[in-house]
């Protein structure tokens, strides 16, 4: 009986090994937002910081469409927050606007920050440079 149990076991056992072999190699992550019309953005951006800074994930880079002005120092506010300023930020470059209030405004009135939207990089950039990598996730929200 117990023979019968054996070539199961060590199946199932190689293919853990196997599994957690092949997935042990941190994500990379591209980060697409609109950041600032509503807070989805915000709560994945901070559940991405998270994950970066428990080993899970790596983020290397947010690109944001929104051309809000305060969308920019409102992520790198963030950024900031969660000790990942390093992580480069890139906009869309076609021109900025100002809305009276949102949530972006606001995070960017009270927080440290240092970017700004003529500052950053653009956003086509990071998709030109890392689009084809092997292992790269593009989370867009």
């Amino acid at each position: 009986m117990k023979n019968r149990y054996r070539f199961p076991v060590i199946l199932c056992s190689l293919l853990l090994l196997l599994s957690g072999i092949l997935h042990s190699q941190a994500p990379l992550i591209l980060f697409d937002t609109d950041f600032g019309g509503d807070s989805d953005d915000l709560g994945s951006l901070a559940m991405l910081h998270n994950l970066e800074n428990r080993g899970e994930c790596e983020l290397l880079g947010i690109m944001c469409w929104n051309t809000e002005k305060s969308a920019i120092p409102a992520i790198d506010a963030v950024n900031r927050h969660y000790g990942n300023e390093e992580i480069p930020v890139g906009v869309r470059k076609e021109g900025s606007r100002e809305i009276d209030w949102n949530y972006s405004k606001s995070i960017s009135d009270k927080l440290p920050h240092t970017l700004t939207q003529e500052q950053a990089e653009d956003a086509s950039y990071y998709t030109g440079k890392y689009w084809n990598r092997p292992r790269i996730i593009a989370l867009c929200c």
